[in-house]
């Protein structure tokens, strides 16, 4: 059984992030992954504090879920990470989880041991109609990072005009799923 872990960032429970996490969710099920969803706003996680105590010892010091959060990236085998787009960049929930993952990394140059994480996805949801030709930047940003981290096959995309109502009824987003969907057939 494969893992997928999705990682919420949006503090909206039933916003069109879920929507989008959901559906593949569901897909996930037919290549015999086993989902999980983690909604940031629920950790209870705090910043960075730049300590550097982290390239010591190889966890966080701060004593809250991120060490734990960092084994389960660590043991999925496909990471899906889903944001909306507040005042023109991701969600601070996102923002801040991220951040937390300095621990991944030993030095310069070095990759960081991703377990059997190999695959990876970023959803980035805005109210913009234009919204993909302005955020298409997080995305870049964001597979960037998966990429530094050893992870090769990364997808992603920006939702725009992401509406609960009907975000999973557009051409756009369908097509999304289905190349998400061959992602999880490799």
């Amino acid at each position: 059984m494969k893992r997928l872990l999705i990682i919420n960032g949006s503090p909206r429970r039933n916003g069109a992030d879920r929507i989008v996490c959901d559906a593949v969710s569901e897909l996930a099920k037919r290549f015999d992954y086993v989902s999980e969803t983690v909604f940031v706003d629920d950790l209870g996680i705090k910043g960075c504090r730049a300590c550097m105590c982290c390239k010591k010892g190889g966890v966080c010091v701060q004593k809250d879920p991120m060490n734990d959060m960092i084994s389960k990236i660590r043991g999925s085998d496909m990471l899906l990470l889903a944001m909306p787009v507040y005042f023109g960049a991701e969600s601070s929930q996102m923002k801040m989880f991220m951040d937390r993952l300095y621990p991944l990394y030993k030095g310069p140059g070095s990759v960081p041991d991703m377990g059997s994480l190999k695959k990876a996805c970023i959803i980035v949801t805005c109210g913009a109609p234009d919204g993909n030709m302005t955020y298409g930047c997080i995305v870049s940003r964001y597979m960037h990072i998966m990429k530094s981290f050893g992870i090769t096959d990364v997808s992603g995309a920006v939702i725009p005009g992401a509406d609960p109502k009907d975000v999973l009824e557009k051409e756009f987003v369908k097509d999304l799923l289905a190349s998400i969907e061959f992602q999880l057939e490799m």
